[in-house]
């Protein structure tokens, strides 16, 4: 069992915020540079309007996301590799592909938590895409 002081320390670590960074915005890249496909569904469209906000709020979105990250059971077993500035590249390959991971499975629940369905409207708007039948929802 981890130390639970150890894990109230995950967040205040620079090295930790840092790998986090570096993982919302891998995802984000991607998100945001794929094809729109010819009708998006609003949960696509929620997560890109979300990609496209990533990068220019990366410090908001690493402290709104960093107890996602505390609910994998990798990252909880491996606290001490996160928390270690000074691992080796191998180390540190495993914990980047970890993190994206993690990533890609909160970002679905993260994304109708963070943007509202009046966004995700605009966002159809503004790509001057037509909403699905029934969206938003009233």
């Amino acid at each position: 069992m981890t130390d639970f002081l150890l894990l109230s320390q995950y967040s205040k670590q620079q090295c930790v915020r840092d790998r986090n960074s570096s993982a919302l915005l891998q995802w984000s890249a991607y998100v945001a540079t794929e094809a729109i496909p010819a009708s998006p569904d609003p949960e696509w469209a929620r997560q890109r309007v979300l990609a496209e906000n990533l990068p220019t709020n990366t410090a908001y979105y690493v402290d709104r996301t960093m107890s996602y990250f505390l609910q994998d059971p990798e990252t909880i077993n491996d606290v001490r590799l996160y928390m270690n500035q000074w691992n080796d590249p191998t180390t540190e390959d495993t914990l980047a592909t970890n993190l994206q991971s993690v990533v890609n499975t909160f970002i679905p629940r993260f994304a109708v938590a963070e943007i509202p369905n009046a966004r995700v409207a605009q966002w159809y708007t503004d790509n001057s895409i037509p909403m699905p039948p029934g969206f938003p929802p009233t």
